[in-house]
């Protein structure tokens, strides 16, 4: 199997080869290539009397003049108290969070209710989780 490169590199070689093996005969060259400028119209240096001068859409069609105030000179931005949408929508999705992280937490600490009394066990709140302690004496007697 032969990768892209390979096959490109050894393409390259042939017809470099083949570029070595040929021979230019000059006479013959100079033939086609005034063939070749007839049939596409290659265009003959015409000397110029004058410089060409370049010409602007700006200057033909617009011409200065004075500049004219506007109705309002300056710009303010308008500012609102409002807090935007969606920093109130995050903190309405975190307080249902936290709602049901507590209620979980509660949950938790009843189902343990009597291991956390013996003190052998800790249920405690960490960010988003609830994290169930178990010491040493809660497991091994």
């Amino acid at each position: 199997m032969v990768t892209y490169a390979d096959l490109m590199s050894l393409l390259l070689c042939f017809f470099v080869l083949l570029l070595s093996f040929a021979e230019i005969d000059l006479v013959r060259f100079k033939q086609l290539a005034g063939e070749m400028s007839e049939a596409f119209g290659v265009q003959r240096d015409v000397p110029a009397q004058t410089i060409p001068m370049g010409t602007s859409a700006v200057f033909d069609r617009f011409s200065p003049a004075e500049p004219q105030p506007t109705l309002r000179d300056e710009v303010r931005q308008m500012t609102t108290q409002e807090r935007p949408r969606h920093d109130t929508f995050r903190e309405q999705v975190q307080a249902r969070m936290d709602q049901r992280i507590e209620a979980l937490q509660l949950k938790v600490e009843e189902a343990l209710r009597s291991a956390i009394d013996e003190g052998g066990v800790r249920v405690e709140r960490d960010g988003a989780n609830v994290l169930i302690r178990i010491d040493e004496q809660g497991t091994f007697p």
